[in-house]
């Protein structure tokens, strides 16, 4: 049987690490103005990009927001009520 309260606490620790890494991702790629260094810290070997407008892997993720870069606000990272999403 499986202990909730430990993996409860797991995934609240793993909640928050994941916040944390969203959070360093956005700061980079956004605020930063660093696509290259912020896919290259958080993303894994493939990148497989959600918008039909970008191609997909790193290469084309970073040119993109590169392109974009001038038009970006800055992202002030704000966490739901159900802390269950972001932004």
């Amino acid at each position: 049987r499986a202990n909730l309260f430990g993996a409860n606490r797991t995934m609240n620790i793993d909640l928050e690490q994941n916040k944390k890494t969203v959070v360093a991702f956005y700061d980079l790629m956004f605020n930063q103005c660093k696509p290259a260094e912020a896919i290259e810290l958080h993303a894994g070997d493939v990148y497989r990009q959600h918008n039909p407008e970008v191609a997909d892997g790193k290469q084309a993720f970073i040119e993109y927001f590169k392109r974009m870069a001038d038009d970006v606000l800055q992202v002030i990272p704000e966490t739901s009520k159900n802390d269950s999403s972001m932004f």
